[in-house]
Order: C-alpha cells, then structure tokens, then sequence
C-alpha cells in the first residue's frame, strides 16, 4: 500500500536488471519509476519525503539515462540529463546527482567528438564524484576523459587519465 516504497524497491530492481545488461527492461522499469517520482502527491508531504522523492526522481532519471547510453540512445540521454539539471538547479543537496547529469553530458559530447566539451564537462563531474568518494562513476569519468585527451592527441594526459583508472 505504501506507493514510495514500492516505486523505490521498484527502482533497485532497475538498477540491477542496469547492471546485469539488460537495458530495455531496466528503462521500461525506470520510466514508471519517474512518473511516479515527479508527480508530487495532492496533499502536501512532509519535508523529508518531498525531498526523497525529488532525489528519487533525479536518480532515476539518471538511470534512464544510462539505459539510453548503453542502447546508444544518446539524443535521448543528453536529453534527460538537460532536464536532471534543470530540476537540480543550483542545490547544494543535490551535488551528485548534478555530477551524474555532467557524466552523462561528457559521455554524448565525447560520442559527438567534441573532446574539449567531453573534457570540461566530465571534469565538473569529477567534483561532485571525488566529494562523495564515488569511486565508479568517477572511473567512468577518467575513462572518457583519456579517451578524450587520446583523441586530441595529448598522450601525456591521456596516460594519466587512464592510469587513475587503473
């Protein structure tokens, strides 16, 4: 009975299916998550709760995100990480969930090769991921970094990308 716990057990359920690679289903799973998430309820919600479901929301919108990247889907994905970053705004919060927005902008303009963009925006995700300690996705984000300066042919810098994640 209780709709946010199940949209949020629901999510989990996402992100594993995510990461055993089975992207289709994982994105179908997160688009009901995200209505769920971004419609607030009629009657007004404690603080706590708004907040979790705004996270809840940011969260799985990142997820889809990572579906559509993997399905290279990347319009789609840049897209929703527009919008992440459009609902996250300037809280503090919310720092890494804005950071993932940025991982997934670098990814795309990295895919456009636009390295120099990839470059930028990966290193402002860089921020949010080391406050957190967020080893995996800050790995993501060295990767296309060293692909990124490997393209551009700065090898030195691209070396040192990979090593960090090595």
């Amino acid at each position: 009975e209780n709709k946010y716990l199940y949209y949020k057990n629901l999510y989990h359920i996402g992100v594993v299916k995510s990461y055993l690679g089975y992207y289709k289903e994982a994105l179908e799973i997160f688009e009901k998550c995200s209505v769920f998430f971004r419609n607030p309820k009629a009657i007004p919600e404690p603080p706590n709760v708004g907040f979790n479901r705004k996270k809840g929301y940011l969260n799985t919108l990142h997820q889809q995100a990572v579906c559509l990247l993997h399905l290279n889907r990347n319009p789609e994905a840049e897209d929703l990480a527009d919008t992440g970053l459009s609902k996250v705004g300037a809280e503090s919060d919310f720092y890494l969930e804005r950071s993932n927005f940025y991982k997934v902008k670098g990814i795309t303009a990295y895919r456009k090769k636009q390295d120099t963009l990839a470059l930028r925006l990966l290193s402002i995700a860089l921020a949010g991921f080391e406050k957190k300690n967020d080893f995996t996705n800050a790995t993501v984000a060295y990767y296309y970094k060293g692909k990124s300066e490997h393209r551009l042919r700065n090898s030195e810098n691209a070396v040192h990308q990979f090593i960090k994640v090595d």
